[in-house]
């Protein structure tokens, strides 16, 4: 409860003051909520941290716990002396909020003469969900108990999920809400009470104001934490101060001035989510006259579905089933007949279009759907797996300038994933969406976006090259890798435009959708929002299709309207067969290689063996024809005499190609992949042309030709490919030029010139964090530019790679 805006605007706060933050906490009967009003589906929880994170919940602050005290049982008459009882001007010798005996209400006896004046009625803004009945009737059970037991006036305040929104989040102006979160699988939402995220105007995570430097001090240790038992330790640490009132109750008690006390925790929902198990096309399996395209999947039980534990098999349980499923022998629709219905439990949606500041999460589901992050969560282990990387690894680094060992991530992209307006999705995208944007964001005045927590400790972040990114982070955290990889990337060429029409005061990137067109890299592209009719249709990101958004008025801006857009390579996983190809060796995922030579010698090498590694998978769990699909598997190469860092110029197919492979994926799920190595001896790229060398894996589906007599396989015919850039250089090359014409992402010119040198000079001295940081300079690997660096690079001065 509470906030610090109402006296600001005029209106003295109560539930600022410790004891009258702590006093209602005793009249929530979590018993009666949970089985009186939710009818026994919910779970009484007395921490912010859920029974769905077991590990994590303190096991003493229950009833017949240890810290029982601390869960602070129903008892009205202990809430009404707690009221009777304060003072927080002991020496006027009379209580805060006496009871009027002429009205038979409490009110704020501020300058202690016992007489209610004029500026001291009480009286608590209580924000009640109308558009959730067990919240209104929960919010409802409260006012009472809170106007019955305590004696205290509650204007109760009738709201939807939006008018809530509105008064509470944003304008920081009520006393209470019934509010909830949708977390995560780690306990680091405790963030969300930390004091840093307060703050007025506009939307905040902590709108309820808690402001306790002892509960800051454990969710910081518990975001820092460089093991599981530590952060363990520290979550359990900060829920006792969570809970601690001001006052000392059987020895428990905070030392913050105001106390701690952020919210009351009442119960975690345990509902059930149910699907058909029949494809129904709307008519309850009912074939129409004439038929509408949906007649064939009529009555055919759903495959595919991934029933995530403790979530569900619905979009907001991570969404696998919205990739996988699909009515029996019929794996792939025509994006125009085959539909899965979704049914969310609210009315209208508030801002699907807005991936930066949606806070909702039926909102998060419509863009998320349109959107992917580089990691993913396994749906059975919940283990972080690679999504839009295709790859990671976590490193220790040490800080050159506290020498603290932190920890980083390197993440190695794929080079086949597009944006759904057929623009690459690259490595800047990346550096954009988690360093750039928020700072853009915030620059501007406006609010810093939801992701905003989970790049505050990103101390530096570079590109090795077009395909790899490292970043360092200033923590030891286990969560790290979580929070960068979790995060939703967004298109630079799109939202940087955006800011700076926003920066011109042009459009409002707080309305439902300031990026009409919903441009992303994810599974579904949006089509349309009819609030009228009470639906949101998307439709999957398929190869060649073009859409045209259409949204109601007035969600998105005229000067930045909705325009047909193609995406011509559809979504990275739509196709049913994997490919990786990347090298081994000499490093592993690298697309740039150093010529071995003396410090200050040319080489004596003009070229490098490199090891590709070349994975195919088949992703399709295909109960029909037994898990398997037969291709033609084809590797090409392009010389970097005829090549440009936009793309390969003319391809030789290899020796020994095409060959036939066939690819199998047992019933129980486990994927058998074919992997072979190849050795290709590729040349530094000459100063003349300065470009690399490419190879192109090209994998052409031919059977089985029928999935069984009666279903032919969609997939017959189809091409996919999968295109490497590789160049070989020497580390002193710095700079020179850039992939594909994009001034983020750094490539070698295959020379050591004057560019080179005034590069280098103008990162000396920097570190990660440094504003002048740039990694390329750093010759020596040891996180700083020095003498060291600088010399390598002088040395070298005027090497050119041969001609071809």
């Amino acid at each position: 409860p509470g906030d610090y805006e109402r006296g600001a605007k005029g209106e003295d706060n109560p539930t600022r003051v410790p004891c009258f933050r702590h006093a209602p906490w005793h009249l929530m009967n979590r018993t009666h909520v949970v089985q009186e009003i939710y009818g026994g589906l919910a779970v009484p929880i007395y921490t912010p941290v859920p029974p769905s994170l077991p590990a994590y919940q303190h096991p003493d602050i229950v009833p017949g716990g240890a810290m029982e005290v601390l869960t602070h049982p129903y008892d009205c008459e202990y809430a009404k002396q707690i009221l009777d009882n304060c003072d927080q001007d002991p020496e006027d010798g009379m209580p805060d909020f006496p009871v009027n005996p002429d009205t038979g209400w409490r009110f704020w006896d501020k300058n202690g003469n016992g007489v209610e004046d004029p500026d001291e009625y009480l009286e608590l803004w209580f924000y009640i969900r109308i558009d959730d009945p067990l919240r209104n009737a929960m919010g409802d059970y409260f006012a009472d108990e809170i106007e019955d037991c305590l004696q205290v006036r509650v204007n109760r305040r009738y709201k939807d999920v939006y008018g809530c929104w509105f008064s509470v989040m944003l304008e920081h102006e009520f006393n209470l809400y019934t509010g909830g979160w949708s977390l995560s699988a780690d306990p680091d939402h405790l963030v969300l009470y930390h004091s840093d995220y307060y703050w007025y105007p506009g939307f905040c995570y902590n709108y309820g104001g808690m402001n306790c430097s002892t509960y800051d001090y454990w969710v910081d240790k518990l975001l820092e934490a460089p093991t599981w038992d530590e952060l363990k330790d520290a979550c359990l640490q900060a829920q006792v101060i969570f809970n601690s009132p001001l006052e000392p109750e059987d020895g428990h008690s905070c030392d913050c001035p105001g106390g701690a006390m952020g919210c009351i925790p009442v119960l975690s929902f345990q509902g059930y989510k149910a699907y058909r198990r029949r494809y129904t096309g709307g008519t309850n399996e009912e074939p129409v006259t004439p038929d509408d395209g949906e007649n064939k999947y009529r009555g055919l039980t759903w495959q595919g579905i991934v029933n995530v534990p403790a979530m569900g098999p619905d979009p907001t349980g991570m969404g696998y089933s919205m990739l996988n499923m699909h009515p029996y022998c019929h794996p792939v629709g025509d994006c125009e007949h085959m539909t899965i219905r979704v049914g969310f439990k609210v009315d209208e949606l508030e801002k699907p279009g807005n991936p930066v500041y949606a806070e909702w999460l039926w909102d998060n589901v419509v863009w998320g759907l349109c959107h992917e992050s580089l990691l993913a969560r396994d749906p059975y282990t919940w283990e972080w797996m690679p999504w839009l990387a295709k790859d990671y690894e976590l490193f220790t680094w040490t800080d050159p300038v506290t020498g603290e060992e932190k920890v980083g991530v390197r993440l190695h992209l794929r080079p086949n994933v597009y944006w759904s307006d057929g623009e690459p999705v690259t490595a800047a995208d990346v550096m954009y969406t988690l360093i750039e944007m928020d700072d853009e964001l915030m620059d501007i005045g406006l609010p810093p976006p939801w992701w905003y927590s989970n790049v505050v400790y990103i101390k530096s972040m570079y590109i090795i090259d077009p395909l790899n990114i490292e970043i360092l982070l200033d923590t030891r955290s286990v969560l790290a890798v979580g929070w960068v990889g979790g995060t939703a990337i967004f298109p630079k060429h799109i939202w940087k435009h955006l800011i700076e029409l926003a920066a011109e005061g042009k459009i409002d990137l707080t309305i439902p959708a300031p990026d009409p067109n919903m441009v992303g890299a994810g599974a579904f592209r949006f089509v349309e929002y009819n609030p009228e009719a009470y639906y949101c249709k998307l439709v999957a990101n398929k190869p060649g299709l073009t859409i045209e958004p259409v949204w109601p008025e007035g969600y998105w801006d005229e000067d930045y309207p909705p325009v047909p857009t193609t995406n011509p390579y559809g979504y990275f996983r739509y196709n049913p067969v994997y490919i990786n190809v990347h090298a081994v060796s000499p490093e592993s995922y690298l697309t740039r290689f150093n010529l071995p030579h003396d410090p200050g010698k040319p080489p004596t090498v003009t070229s490098l063996p490199i090891e590709i590694e070349i994975t195919l998978k088949n992703l399709w769990l295909n109960q029909c024809s037994g898990g398997k699909l037969i291709v033609n598997k084809y590797v090409y190469y392009s010389d970097p005499s005829v090549s440009t860092w936009c793309g390969p110029g003319e391809l030789v197919l290899l020796p020994g190609y095409p060959i036939d492979v066939t690819l199998e994926t047992l019933p129980n799920g486990t994927i058998i992949p074919d992997t072979e190595t190849i050795n290709i001896e590729i040349p530094a790229g000459s100063a003349a042309c300065g470009n690399p060398a490419w190879i192109k894996v090209a994998v052409h589906i031919k059977g089985p030709e029928m999935l069984d007599p009666e279903h032919p396989n969609p997939w017959i015919c189809r091409w996919i490919n999968f295109t490497l850039p590789i160049a070989v250089t020497i580390a002193e090359d710095t700079a020179g030029q850039f992939y594909c014409g994009n001034e983020q992402i750094p490539a070698p010119d295959f020379k050591v010139d004057l560019y080179d040198v005034y590069r280098a000079a103008m990162a000396f001295a920097s570190y990660p964090g440094h504003p002048a940081w740039d990694s390329v300079h750093d010759i020596t690997g040891d996180y700083q530019v020095d003498l060291a660096d600088y010399y390598r690079i002088c040395q070298m001065f005027g090497w050119e790679a041969p001609a071809p």
